[in-house]
């Protein structure tokens, strides 16, 4: 079974994410338990979770050093 890819508002594809390079994530058993817990909340795979949180942290960290340079 093939699932198609939602597009973004503005209509066009998103980039594909890489599966062949996988960035391992290590978390504690609690941190872990969390994210399952949060997934599930909103309807979302753990890794695609992962992924967003992923997302959410770097713009924040983006907004950080743009501010300290």
């Amino acid at each position: 079974m093939t699932k198609s890819a939602s597009l973004p508002a503005g209509g066009a594809p998103e980039e594909r994410v890489l599966h062949d390079k996988p960035i391992p994530l290590r978390l504690l058993a609690g941190e872990r338990s969390e994210a399952i817990a949060l997934a599930a909340k909103e309807g979302r795979s753990v890794s695609n979770f992962a992924r967003q949180v992923y997302r959410d942290g770097m713009a924040l960290r983006r907004a950080q050093t743009e501010r300290a340079a």
